[in-house]
């Protein structure tokens, strides 16, 4: 119940961000439901076949055939179907404007059945999200092997709101424990969120590192004792989220995310900006709104790979960490 619970509340915090409403957001979840499809197709026709025995025949007519024709239909129909409709005035309305403006219902709860383990997920999520809703799904587990397989496959199609940028976001901060001059330092985000965000990166620290940290192969230590007394003279009077633990004798320190004590500390020399939005027209103006060394959009450190890029910070910039 507490992991239900805990999914019920990220769907609702995502859709608080009013990120699923635009009409260019809603089409796009669409076309990546349809990409999905006829990418994984021989894995869903594989699912069937071990829930089943339906014939890659039987997958492809009753079911693949029916949800892209059902896609296919929402995106020709979609902009209409979403704009006002308008009203028939009366004489006391002849210059005003009347219409219905449609509201998506909010958070959606989507039960498949075993069945038809992959239309019967797939109708009703098209809907859901055609109509600007944030999406919990639950699939059959009678047919557990179509199940598992949108349990993987939908998280790496369909955005996850800030589910897809907090992974990122952990796997660079964390990465060489936190021993990269360009691995994220301060998250801003909406306050409606904060909570929510620190709840998912303590679930992607676990997934990375397991329950115990200390014990696990991939989590690195600090380079030296004096970076390590001066890494936890840091965290003194901090809130620490999650973590924390230290061993000087080993050089460990936990994963220690922290909130932003209400002081006006600036960051200067900037040395990257990290922007994760599903609209391109946020990314751009992010970009030429602000100024830093390096830039990448919906994803962390990536852009050092690219040997063409230059690197280094920009001098005297400021922003306040208040």
């Amino acid at each position: 119940m507490e992991k239900l619970k805990r999914t019920v509340d990220q769907a609702r915090a995502a859709f608080n961000t009013g990120k699923t409403r635009p009409l260019a957001f809603r089409i796009q979840q669409l076309k990546a439901l349809k990409k999905m499809l006829e990418e994984k197709e021989k894995e869903f026709a594989a699912a069937l076949m071990a829930d089943l025995h339906k014939s890659a025949f039987n997958s492809f007519s009753y079911e693949f055939m029916i949800i892209l024709g059902e896609i296919d239909q929402m995106l020709e129909k979609l902009p209409d179907w979403a704009s006002p409709q308008p009203v028939e005035k009366t004489v006391m309305t002849l210059g005003d404007k009347t219409y219905i403006h449609r509201e998506p219902l909010g958070v959606v709860l989507v039960i498949g059945a075993w069945n038809y383990p992959f239309v019967l997920v797939m109708g009703p999520l098209i809907a859901a999200i055609a109509a600007g809703n944030a999406v919990v799904v639950k699939p059959s587990e009678v047919s557990e092997n179509t199940a598992k397989l949108f349990e993987k496959l939908l998280p790496q199609y369909l955005d996850k709101g800030i589910l897809s940028s907090c992974r990122r976001i952990a796997w660079g901060k964390y990465m060489n424990c936190g021993q990269t001059c360009i691995a994220p330092d301060y998250i801003l985000c909406s306050p409606s969120i904060q909570k929510t965000v620190v709840e998912i990166m303590k679930q992607k620290l676990k997934e990375f590192y397991g329950e115990n940290v200390k014990d696990s192969p991939d989590y690195e230590r600090i380079v030296n004792k004096r970076h390590f007394k001066r890494l936890t003279g840091l965290l003194e009077g901090q809130k620490v989220a999650y973590g924390g633990e230290t061993d000087e004798s080993t050089c460990f320190i936990g994963e220690p995310p922290t909130h932003t004590p209400s002081t006006h500390r600036c960051v200067e020399g900037l040395l990257q900006s990290l922007f994760f939005s599903l609209s391109s027209q946020v990314i751009d103006k992010m970009i030429a709104e602000t100024s830093s060394g390096g830039v990448t959009a919906n994803d962390v450190l990536i852009h050092f790979s690219i040997p063409g890029f230059p690197f280094g910070g920009v001098d005297q910039f400021r922003i306040p960490l208040s």
